[in-house]
């Protein structure tokens, strides 16, 4: 009988840990995993876009006798100046994705300019014959067309640029002659190409909308400028017009907004 109560405990005994057991189990639920992160949608770079920047520039010029500076030397130095100025407009552009961290594209700029400057000019010219010289240079127009290429780094691309670039000047020369006092109002305009290379960094904070800040450096050469007196005067022989080697660097720096179309 000892014997029976015995084994019948230690049969309720050993259920009733194997119930607390599954019961104990059934408690802790599976673990749950969270899934893993998603990386940044890379931007994508391909496709038309159109924007507008503001800047400013910043230059020099260098002007030399061409003719009718007797008797200085053809290609004596008549002066050294310096313009500087803001200027803004509007781009235009298309961009392949060449791979994945990988892009290149064209774009075509023009900006309403005012990059000016007024410098002494025409020293020992002054000093010969007894004037007093004043000169001054304006860019109110600076264009470039232009390629783009460089890696992007998440979503920013950065990039070199090289290309074509033009611009359209003011020239003054407001010369007094000293005995008589006559006044020459030499004017000069003109339209120039050159070359332009530079970089810039463009970041995409929104699939379609993206901002940019960008260099540029703009060598126009030396081209031979004809300056016309406003009233065609004619004093102690002095011809009414005169030409100059004019020679221009420009430097600009801008800040610009793109829209890209995404239909493209």
């Amino acid at each position: 009988m000892k014997k029976l109560l015995v084994f019948g405990l230690t049969g309720f005994a050993v259920i009733g840990i194997a119930t607390l057991a599954n019961a104990a189990d059934l408690a802790v639920g599976p673990t749950y995993k969270a899934p893993p992160p998603v990386a940044a949608p890379v931007a994508t770079w391909a496709g038309l876009y159109i924007g507008g920047h503001i800047g400013a520039g910043w230059g020099d010029k260098t002007l030399m006798c061409a003719e009718g500076c007797a008797p200085l030397p053809t290609g004596f130095v008549d002066a050294n100046g310096t313009v500087s100025g803001i200027l803004g407009g509007g781009q235009i552009g298309y961009n392949l994705q060449l791979m994945p961290q990988w892009v290149a594209g064209i774009e075509a700029d023009v900006s309403a300019a005012d990059v000016k400057g007024n410098y002494s000019c025409f020293g020992v010219f002054d000093q010969h014959f007894g004037f007093a010289d004043q000169c001054s240079s304006r860019s109110n127009v600076l264009g470039t067309v232009v390629g783009r290429v460089g890696p992007t780094v998440g979503q920013a691309w950065i990039y070199l640029l090289g290309g074509a670039a033009w611009t359209h000047d003011h020239h003054t020369n407001d010369s007094v002659e000293l005995t008589t006092l006559t006044v020459f109002n030499y004017r000069a305009e003109e339209t120039r190409w050159g070359y332009t290379i530079g970089a810039g960094i463009e970041y995409a904070f929104t699939p379609n909308w993206s901002a940019k800040i960008q260099y540029n450096f703009m060598d126009f050469g030396t081209h031979t400028v004809s300056f016309v007196d406003q009233f065609s005067s004619t004093v102690l022989g002095q011809p009414p017009s005169f030409a100059e080697d004019i020679k221009q660097r420009i430097h600009t720096v801008t800040f610009g907004v793109n829209y890209r179309f995404s239909w493209l």
